[in-house]
């Protein structure tokens, strides 16, 4: 099978999202079952169902629409089945294809409208009591692929931002409102907090993935959370091997943790004397039966953050930047802080 960046097993993807949505879920297992006539799989992916399909790890890269597409265009070369899969993949087309598709119809491709992306990153952030809100058109709504907050810690003092990524952290109210239910807490491991990104965010829980070295070689940390319980548990560890784009999705980089192994947080830095970036490890946890994870405030300080909404092709837009205080009381004092930009803090 030809290796592709981020395919996702479509029967394994479905059992995740099964409490969520449970019709939905069943009838694709169906159909699943009605369309795999026959499929062989190795020990590393003994539970597969035999059809995989292409979704984004993470919304920010779309290397992976780019690999797909490439792929697309060296194994196909029919033009009708070319615009076909780019307008389905990336929501509009090249401009090599909208010349293509100009030469069969007067009528012009739909092109993604841009203008109500770029209005978002000029909207004005409403600030309240320890939360805050953006006003998002409903055809915006319908377009936005994600929302999330990116959290980072400013040193004023030293110079230096410490980026935590994100949690999630946002919700739509129904009025037009994107609002904040930030609270400050973040994921821990033994009392230090760690750098995550959003996998996947549900409403039964959140996974996240970390930035780690684990015995001294690079990998992410995989965690889940579930809401309910409010517990954060650890789910594996995906080790990254060197060339292996793919390794979110590559089973055999799928390791358990086991006591004595190391974890040492990874974090992006950015010293704004030269707004030079480094990557630089945190606090070195060892693992033992007794070891923590928990969702708890991040460290006392002030911290800025940005709201970031992607479209259907992956490309991200960012709001004003937002300032705030967080201490053992949460957050508090959200208010504009017009000396950085979301796009480039």
């Amino acid at each position: 099978m030809y290796s592709q960046f981020e395919n996702v097993i479509l029967g394994n993807y479905v059992d995740y999202l099964v409490d969520s949505y449970p019709d939905e879920c069943s009838k694709i297992r169906k159909l699943i079952g009605e369309t795999v006539l026959y499929h062989r799989e190795n020990g590393s992916l003994s539970d597969s169902t035999g059809i995989a399909v292409y979704l984004p790890c993470q919304v920010d890269n779309y290397s992976g629409l780019i690999n797909y597409l490439d792929y697309v265009y060296d194994i196909v070369y029919n033009d009708n089945i070319r615009v076909l899969y780019y307008y389905k993949q990336a929501g509009c087309l090249n401009d090599e294809l909208t010349e293509y598709v100009k030469s069969l119809t007067d009528n012009e491709p739909r092109k993604l409208d841009l203008k109500l992306f770029n209005d978002f990153t000029r909207a004005e952030p409403v600030v309240g009591d320890g939360t805050f809100s953006l006003p998002v058109r409903e055809d915006l709504q319908n377009l936005m692929v994600s929302y999330y907050i990116e959290v980072a810690n400013l040193d004023e003092k030293e110079g230096i931002i410490t980026d935590y990524d994100s949690n999630g952290g946002l919700e739509l109210d129904g009025n037009g409102y994107l609002i904040s239910n930030f609270d400050g807490k973040w994921p821990y491991i033994d009392n230090v907090p760690l750098y995550v990104e959003v996998v996947s965010n549900t409403a039964s829980g959140i996974e996240f993935k970390s930035h780690i070295n684990h015995n001294g070689d690079e990998a992410y940390l995989i965690l889940n959370y579930d809401k309910d319980t409010e517990k954060l548990t650890v789910n594996s560890v995906r080790k990254v091997e060197e060339g292996d784009a793919n390794f979110m999705d590559n089973t055999k980089s799928n390791l358990q943790l086991e006591n004595g192994d190391t974890i040492t947080p990874l974090y992006k830095k950015t010293d704004l004397t030269d707004e030079s970036e480094s990557l630089e490890g945190g606090k070195t946890v060892k693992i033992k039966s007794s070891i923590e994870y928990m969702m708890k405030t991040l460290p006392k300080g002030y911290y800025i953050g940005t709201v970031v909404i992607t479209d259907p092709r992956g490309d991200s837009y960012y709001s004003a930047v937002l300032g705030a205080d967080i201490g053992t009381g949460g957050v508090k004092g959200w208010k504009t802080d017009d000396r950085f930009k979301g796009s480039s803090y």
